[in-house]
This record gives structure tokens, sequence and C-alpha cells, in this order.
């Protein structure tokens, strides 16, 4: 697979400083606000990237990029409302650029209307697969399941392997009972890997490795509390795990690559939409997650990428016990059994986890005193690639 790198932090605490001196030198160049802004919403200073944007709109409050950089900032900082707000008073201008549609429709997804995200999305040119996911939750929570089914139906047709689609076609049967049809559209166990990676080069062993990865994931700025639009419930989730001064969790995307690299070459040769899907580039997306004794992930798919999964840092066992507690449930949905059925998955540090981004997935609360930090992550193939799934 070939990996599209998302930048370098370090290069991006660069640009952030020299961002940070222009406008300090020339606070009347706009270009210069603009700049700032991109770069600190890069480098992950999201609340920064809030004040700033607050600071750039006071001097030029009628200029319509630099309100769409304030809503994104907003966005990021996990306050949509605000940022929606903004969006409608570009929005009411007029003018034909659909970036303010497109966001809104982002912000109203977050904010769980999905029924007023549906009609945003609808006409915006090239992006239709993105916007079915609103239109499926619609149809979803309006218990129109036969309208969701034909949904899923039509996009399968044109990619066979659309996450969403999958996903949404599963419990869409599920919901109506219609278990037996259910069951071949989500085939729970065919393509879950569990493994292990070992510590990289630099490291004395695993156990130094993940204290490392524990310490930079402790220490990380953009840890937030319950994220809004997100399933970690009663834990703290990364806004951007990548930072300057964060070798471990580097050398870790190393050897998660290197891992799912193994992984699609002993994908069997089959016209399986799933593997039909597999991207010839895409991107790694990933985050990080520390919870206590109630912290657990609520029921949820990741629509966006094609392979997902987790790989545990630390977890915690009871005095005597021989297993973690706090287990990955694949397979498991908010309401009902899983005509599919489930599986339980230890949360073993130094274990990965890879499964299709379709599948749904929670966790249970450890229930004991401890923390149990995991890095998260996407395979999201880049829209070319994704494009040629058929």
């Amino acid at each position: 697979m070939q990996w599209i790198e998302q930048g370098d932090p370090a290069v991006d605490a660069r640009k952030l400083a020299l961002a940070r001196q222009a406008v300090a030198l020339n606070p009347k160049n706009l270009r210069c606000w603009h700049a700032l802004l991109k770069s600190l919403q890069q480098a992950g200073e999201f609340d920064e990237a809030c004040r700033c944007a607050d600071a750039a709109l006071a001097r030029f409050p009628d200029d319509t990029d630099l309100q769409l950089q304030c809503a994104r900032a907003l966005m990021d900082s996990g306050r949509f409302e605000a940022a929606l707000e903004i969006v409608g008073r570009v929005l009411t201008k007029g003018g034909a650029c659909e970036s303010p549609r497109r966001l809104r429709y982002r912000l109203l997804m977050l904010l769980g209307q999905p029924s007023a995200a549906a009609a945003v999305g609808h006409g915006l040119a090239g992006d239709e697969p993105r916007f079915a996911e609103a239109d499926a939750r619609a149809f979803f929570s309006s218990d129109r399941l036969a309208e969701l089914v034909a949904l899923c139906d039509a996009h399968l047709a044109g990619q066979s392997g659309h996450t969403s689609a999958i996903y949404w076609k599963a419990v869409a049967l599920a919901r109506a009972g219609r278990d037996e049809e259910a069951r071949p559209v989500l085939q729970l166990d065919r393509f879950v890997e569990v493994t292990t990676v070992p510590a990289p080069s630099g490291y004395a062993d695993a156990v130094g490795f993940r204290a490392a990865l524990t310490d930079e994931i402790a220490r990380n700025p953009t840890l937030v509390g319950d994220p809004p639009g997100k399933a970690t419930r009663q834990g703290l989730q990364t806004r951007r795990l990548r930072r300057a001064d964060t070798p471990a969790i580097e050398a870790l995307l190393v050897l998660l690559k290197t891992a799912i690299d193994d992984y699609v070459r002993r994908l069997p040769g089959t016209t399986d939409g799933f593997v039909r899907a597999c991207p010839h580039a895409a991107s790694l997306s990933a985050w990080a997650v520390i919870t206590g004794a109630d912290g657990h992930q609520t029921s949820h798919h990741h629509g966006g990428g094609w392979l997902s999964g987790v790989y545990y840092v630390e977890a915690s066992r009871a005095p005597g016990d021989e297993h973690y507690a706090g287990a990955l449930v694949l397979g498991g949905i908010d309401k009902g059994e899983a005509p599919w059925g489930t599986r339980e998955i230890e949360p073993v540090p130094g274990r990965v986890v890879l499964f299709p981004s379709y599948v749904p997935h929670a966790t249970r609360p450890p229930g004991i005193a401890g923390r149990r930090t995991i890095v998260a992550f996407d395979v999201v193939p880049e829209p070319a690639a994704e494009a040629g799934a058929a």
C-alpha cells in the first residue's frame, strides 16, 4: 500500500513559529492572519486558533474566508453551535461557493441532525457517497428501513466495498428483523485479525516502549473529555495525536503501517467487496483514548475508513486476575442482539486488533481501578483510490 503522509509535526511547529512572528510584525496584513490560523490548525492548537480567529475577525470582520476559518477552528474545538452560527451568517450573504454548505453539513452531522444535514448535502458537487451517511442516519432514526436498504443497495451496486453502505444495510436489516439477510452482509470474523507488534529499535523492550507511549499520550495537550460527536464516554480523547515531541508515537505509527501492509498481503483472492475496495493509496488517521473504571466506547463504526484498528498501550487487571478487563466488543449494536453475533477481545497491552471499518464495535467499562490507554486508527483511502474501487 502506498502511504500518503500527513505532514511532519516538527515542520508544522516551525511553520507555526514563523506565522506567529509574521502576524506580530504585520498585524494589518490579512494574509499573515490566514497563514497563522492554518498553521495553528495543522499543529493541533485548536483553542489558540479560536482566540486567533476572534482577534483576526475584530480587524477584518467582513472577510468570508476568515469567518470560515474561524468556524473550522470552533468545530475542531467541539464548539459546534458557535461554528454553525458563523456558517449561517456566511450563507446569508449568498454566493456560489460550496465551502460553507459543506461545513454546515459536517456541523449538522456532528450535532446529530441527519435530516437537516441531508437537505444541505443534496446537490453538492462530487460528494454523493459522503452525503449518503446523512440520509442513512435520517432513514434509520425514523424507521424508514426499506428506504435505507434501497439506498445502501444503490451505493453497493457501484462500490461493493462502501463502508457506510455495508454497515447501514446490516443494521437496517437487523432492526427490521430480517436476520437471515443481515448475517451475510456483515460477516463478523472473516476479516478480523489479532496480532502483536514488536518494540521498535531504540527501546529496550516492549514494556519500555509502551511506558514511553503512555507518557506521551498522557501529556498530550489536545486531550479532551467526552469529545462531542465521538463514541468516548467518561474518558479522554486526543484531538491531534502527532506532536513534535512524541518519538514513541511516530515509531508506533510506523509499526502499525507495517502490520497493515502485512494484513493486506494476507487478504484472500476473492470478489468480496471489502477486498476489492482495498485502496492502493491511503493515509493513517490515529488518535488516543484514556479511560478509567467506568470509561467506555458506545457502539459505532468508522464511515471514513476502509480498515480500522486499535493498539493497546495499557490496561487494567483486578488483583489476582490473569485477564485484562474492558473488552473490545466487535459486532455489537446499541439495541437488540446482533444477528451476526459478537466477538469479545481482551485488551492485552501490545496487542493490535484489525477489522473492517464497517464492523460496529464498542468497549466494556473495566469496572476496576486503573487506566486503559489505546491508540485507535483508520486506514483512510485517498479519494482517487477510493473512486476506483468497485
